[in-house]
């Protein structure tokens, strides 16, 4: 009977989020928002199989760790390669040029002088966020007038106690 391998890591909530918003037809600035989470979360879990490697290749090389968890580890490598061009494709969607990155010669990845998707995403985001928080701060701001002058009108009509 063949044993079915565990996933290296749980199941991609930012993933999720991002395809239930394309479903839903959201609107861009959430969608990139979303694709920024995706795309850290995926750089994050890059950087931890890049860290494992070596130290899990040389423990499989000495039979310290079976060949299931070794296949496990090759197994998410794969996946994590496959959600970055998966990525890349998605942020190719909102302004062409945005996945132009590069890995380094220390197998970093490093942008070209077009800009990351992922920076391209997050100062955009970044920028609609700014542009929300004003807006709404104007909005909020305009209400809290709005309820200071009926304030005013009620204690002026209201008849004021005196004596007893």
């Amino acid at each position: 009977a063949s044993k079915r391998s565990e996933p290296w890591f749980d199941e991609s909530e930012d993933q999720n989020l991002y395809f239930s918003l394309v479903e839903a037809d959201a609107d861009e600035p959430l969608l990139k928002s979303a694709l920024l989470r995706r795309a850290m979360k995926a750089v994050r879990q890059w950087t931890h199989l890049q860290d494992a490697q070596a130290a899990l290749q040389t423990l499989h090389r000495n039979g310290s760790i079976g060949d299931d968890l070794w296949a496990q580890f090759q197994v998410a490598a794969k996946e994590s390669e496959a959600e970055f061009r998966e990525i890349v494709a998605e942020a190719e969607t909102f302004k062409e040029g945005w996945s132009k990155v590069r890995k380094n010669s220390d197998g970093g990845i490093k942008e070209e002088e077009t800009g990351g998707a992922v920076e391209l995403v997050a100062n955009e985001t970044l920028k609609e966020m700014h542009v929300q928080a004003e807006e709404e701060a104007a909005v909020l701001e305009r209400q809290t007038r709005r309820m200071e002058d009926l304030e005013g009108v009620e204690n002026k009509s209201s008849p004021t106690m005196k004596g007893k």
